[in-house]
Order: C-alpha cells, then structure tokens, then sequence
C-alpha cells in the first residue's frame, strides 16, 4: 500500500493543473472571475469556502480532540464555523454600507495607512502560517519528520500548488477547489460508510466521553463561541472570497458554507471518537483506525487530508498574491505601465546598487527568455 499513495497524489496534482486555466485578466487572476468577466456563481464559491477552510490541519485537530474529548471536543472545533455567519455580516456592511471593496480600504478610511498595513501584516503572518501547517500534514503522510521522504512530499506539493495558482490565480482556485471538494465529499462518505458498517462500531461511541462542563470538550465549546465574533475578519482567504460575487450570491455562499463545513468537520472528527472510544493504553489515534479499519480506509483518510490541503494552499497562495500585488503595492502597481517593472523597482529597493541602464536591460533579458509580449498576462497583470 505505500507506493499508491504518491501515485494517488500525482494524479491529483495533474488533475489539478489541467484544470487551471491561465488567467487573462487582472479581474481573473485577484477576483476570480472566468475570463469571460462571469463571477462565480453560488456552488462554486460555497464549494471554495468550505474546502479552503476545512484544511488539513482542521481535519486532523478536529479528530485529534474528538480522540481525547469525544464528541464534545469535536464539536468546539466544528463551532469555529459558525464564523462564515458573522463573516458574511461583516462582508455585507463593509461593502454595501460603508461602500469599501475591501477589509483593507474600510481600515484606511478610519485609521489611515498605519491601521491597513498593520492589518496587512498581521494577515501576511497568518498565510505564511497556514501554508507550513497544510504542508507540515502532507510532510508526515509521506514519512518522519526530518526524512528523505518527507521533504521531497513538501517540496513536490508545494511545487504543484505553486505552479497553478502562478497560472490561474484565484480563478484556478476556485476551480480546483470546486473540483477537490467533489473529491473530497465522495472520499468522506465512503470512509463514514465503512465506519458505520465496521462490527466494532456502534452509536454509543460518540457519547464515551460524558458531558462535563469543567471539561476541556465543553470549555472550547466556549472559546469558540467567543472567537466567532471577530475570528473571520483576519482570515484573508474567506474576506476575499467576500467581494468577487454580487450581494445575494455571496450572503448565500457563506450561509452554506457554515452548515456544510461543520457537517464536515463533525464527519472527519467522528472518526477520531471512534477510535478514542476504543483505544487502549497509550494507542494513538492513527494506530487505533488502522487496527479497526484497516490499510484501505486509512489509504482514504490520508487521501482526505491531502485533498483538503491543497485546497487551502492553493487559495493562500492567490490570498498572498492579492495582498502583496494589490493592497499592499497598488500605490507602486499603478505607477507602472510594465507588470516586471513592480519587481524590479522592489528589486531597486531592497539592492540599490545597480544603475537604471542595468536594471532596464535585466527587464528586457527576463522579458526576452519568457518570450513575452504585448497583451500577454504576467502574475496577473498586463504586459503593455
């Protein structure tokens, strides 16, 4: 069974790519619109939002507290997605009653420069965290964490997310998403049938852990509940998908999204309960499923999360594209005819060493070698 799981992915990740169209347009690449100019519609957004928010980080934590805490640590983390209920209450003020067409523009209004770009950089540490969390989970499928194996697993996925999202932007993550959801809603049911049908189960399970308030379980329950609030407003992945649709289309796509990602969570989590309703002395989790359920299953549950960690890469990759190229450089993007110049007036700034000449003839050579020209796209924008 350990060669099907990288040839598994590789299909994947070819699947992944044709998929990818090559983005022609700004409003393509940062808003994800089809290159017709259609906005995606409602299945496609709750399909994005709720695999790039189920990742495989959340798979595996929402498992990991049903284990220990049963049913109820399951459930604190599910509640965490009761904030696409307030995201989308923040979304539709922000845009249809203080007029703002983004988080970061509303921050300028009332806190100038220093309130968005504070904004910024508390979001740009919070992507770079999600893209080490999603590939630290893929890392450890593949192997010890320091091995061969585990690297070359990193290196390879990250390589695949990296070069379809460079293509597509965050039309190509909408896309995949759409696709992986699809995926990963078929893989999730089947696990859950083989679950409900192992001799070992019954619906007792979900109740060995009794409820307690002055457990951990209940007390999350808590935290949840307050971090909903304010929780979604620093997610740059759910406030962008925000503002690509029109009002109705994006209300309803976080409404789903909700009820849909809980329902996932609470899913994926059982399986945890289930094998902390029947562990024994120091057994770890993974241990106690392959043990009830056996190699197939497991190959499933692996699968599972790489699927949803793609999902989450990929759409915080577009979310870093967005932030770096538009709110926090559309000063310097609407001061260049030239996309490449952005990055050789940055280049200037960090290495100021090389006379204009030179930075001028870099441009042209790199131009050159990418056999560009006149209307073609580049990192999203238009070479003029």
């Amino acid at each position: 069974m350990d060669y099907w799981l990288p040839v598994i992915l590789g299909v994947f990740s070819v699947g992944c790519i044709l998929m990818s169209p090559v983005a022609r347009s700004d409003k393509s690449f940062f808003q994800g619109h089809a290159n017709n100019g259609r906005a995606p519609g409602l299945l496609t957004l709750t399909f994005s939002q709720v695999t790039t928010w189920i990742f495989a980080r959340s798979l595996m934590n929402a498992a990991i507290l049903g284990f220990y805490y049963g049913i109820w640590g399951t459930l604190a983390y599910a509640a965490y997605y009761l904030s696409f209920l307030t995201g989308a209450r923040i979304v539709d003020h922000i845009r249809f009653k203080h007029n703002c067409d983004s988080i970061q523009s509303f921050l300028h209004e009332r806190f100038g420069t220093v309130g968005s770009q504070t904004y910024n950089l508390v979001i740009g540490i919070r992507l770079i965290s999600e893209v080490f969390a999603n590939l630290l989970v893929i890392g450890i499928l593949f192997g010890a964490a320091g091995s061969a194996a585990y690297a070359w697993a990193i290196i390879a996925f990250a390589f695949v997310a990296l070069l379809y999202s460079a293509i597509g932007g965050l039309h190509a993550s909408l896309r995949t998403d759409f696709f992986q959801m699809v995926l990963f809603l078929i893989t999730l049911v089947v696990l859950i049938t083989v679950v409900m049908f192992n001799p070992a189960f019954n619906m007792t399970d979900l109740g060995f852990k009794a409820f307690e308030l002055s457990d951990p379980g209940p007390i999350l329950i808590m935290v949840a509940l307050l971090q909903v609030w304010s929780y979604p407003m620093h997610d740059p992945v759910m406030m962008d998908r925000g503002f690509i649709a029109d009002r109705k289309t994006t209300w309803r796509s976080f409404h789903h999204a909700a009820w849909l990602s809980a329902l996932c969570i609470l899913l994926f989590g059982s399986l945890g309960v289930f094998a902390g309703a029947h562990a024994v002395a120091e057994e770890s989790m993974n241990a106690v499923l392959t043990r009830l359920l056996g190699d197939v299953p497991m190959l499933l549950f692996s699968v599972a999360l790489i699927i949803s960690a793609m999902s989450t890469l990929d759409s915080t990759l577009s979310s870093s594209a967005k932030l770096i190229a538009v709110d926090m450089l559309s000063s310097s993007c609407k001061k260049c005819n030239n996309p490449l110049e952005l990055y050789f007036d940055i280049e200037s700034f960090f290495w100021n060493k090389e006379p204009k000449d030179m930075v001028e003839k870099k441009k042209h050579d790199l131009i050159k070698s990418m056999k560009l020209k006149e209307g073609d796209f580049v990192w999203g924008a238009q070479i003029k």
